[in-house]
């Protein structure tokens, strides 16, 4: 009977403490171009997860240039070993609500790449 009570206990509390559920809102392919970072905002009451990018120039992948207001520069890749940049961002990869994030890619004009991204609600 203890044990009963315990249980409860313990899980009504932790849903007091809870972060809410996420629900699938949409998919989203950003543009991202060259020589200048593109900025985006993660709507309030919204979080993304980048699943992937893709570059028009294989020398120079997709990369997260600055995270609200703090530089970066690294690369947007699948796995952690790969030779580009200054570091990886290993993918998934999610980014919070409100959050001020800027993509970059290419070395000329007009070399455009793409970011995909599932974004979700934040239902409490």
């Amino acid at each position: 009977m203890k044990f009963i009570f315990s249980f409860f206990l313990i899980f009504g509390v932790s849903q007091l403490w809870g972060q809410g559920n996420l629900q699938f809102n949409q998919i989203l392919n950003l543009e991202v171009t060259c020589c200048s970072p593109t900025s985006y905002t993660v709507p309030a009451g919204k979080v993304w997860k980048i699943e992937s990018a893709v570059s028009a120039n294989q020398y120079y992948p997709v990369r997260i240039t600055n995270m609200n207001g703090r530089s970066l520069n690294g690369h947007i890749c699948k796995d952690a070993n790969s030779s580009y940049g200054v570091f990886p961002i290993v993918l998934p990869f999610w980014v919070a609500p409100s959050t001020v994030i800027q993509f970059n890619t290419g070395s000329n004009n007009g070399e455009k790449g793409y970011v995909s991204i599932i974004e979700f609600n934040i239902i409490p």
